[in-house]
């Protein structure tokens, strides 16, 4: 997996965290945010356009996102 790929995918994984609550809740994207303006391991990727983008797409349909994270990381790292 390259590397923004990665970071896009790490993006998803604290999404699906704040998600299985049920809830998103404003502070934390607010951390997630404060976390990529910050730090410089986000500074190859529009983060909050990606957060944007995941948190659209978990709400319309949860199930169908975090099914498809889990599909994703079966390909990546399932090495049997």
């Amino acid at each position: 997996m390259e590397n923004v790929e990665l970071k896009k995918t790490l993006l998803e994984a604290a999404i699906c965290t704040m998600a299985c609550d049920g809830e998103i809740h404003e502070h934390e994207i607010a951390e997630i945010e404060k976390i990529s303006e910050k730090t410089s391991y986000f500074h190859d990727i529009d983060c909050k356009a990606e957060l944007k983008e995941i948190i659209e797409e978990i709400t319309t349909d949860g199930h169908k996102f975090v099914e498809k994270y889990f599909q994703k990381m079966i390909k990546t790292f399932y090495v049997f």
